[in-house]
């Protein structure tokens, strides 16, 4: 369950909304916080082209974090130097990640 979406979180349907035919999986993007369960979500294509906007449930979908740092956090004792590709850049490469995960 998501607290208190934000204003321009990306978010993942968890549930098939039929009234605005839009499928569990499709990611958008919250546009208004209606009340303190529910949601505006804008669905766009991959062109950026909205093709539904509807309220949805905060149970009903999934915030989607793309930042590096929240994942990079949860590796305890790992360096940038122990990586040879991204020892110079500021945070690991997603195969490092993957290296370290695995």
């Amino acid at each position: 369950m998501n607290e208190h979406p934000k204003l321009n979180d990306v978010v993942a349907l968890l549930a098939d909304v039929p009234a605005a035919n839009v499928l569990h999986g499709q990611e958008g993007t919250v546009v208004d916080v209606l009340a303190d369960d529910t949601v505006l979500i804008e669905l766009a294509d991959d062109n950026g082209c909205g093709y539904a906007i509807t309220p949805v449930k905060t149970a009903k979908f999934l915030v989607l974090q793309y930042e590096q740092e929240v994942a990079w956090g949860g590796l305890k004792g790992i360096e940038n130097s122990d990586c040879d590709c991204c020892s110079s850049q500021n945070g690991a490469c997603r195969f490092c990640l993957f290296q370290f995960v695995s």
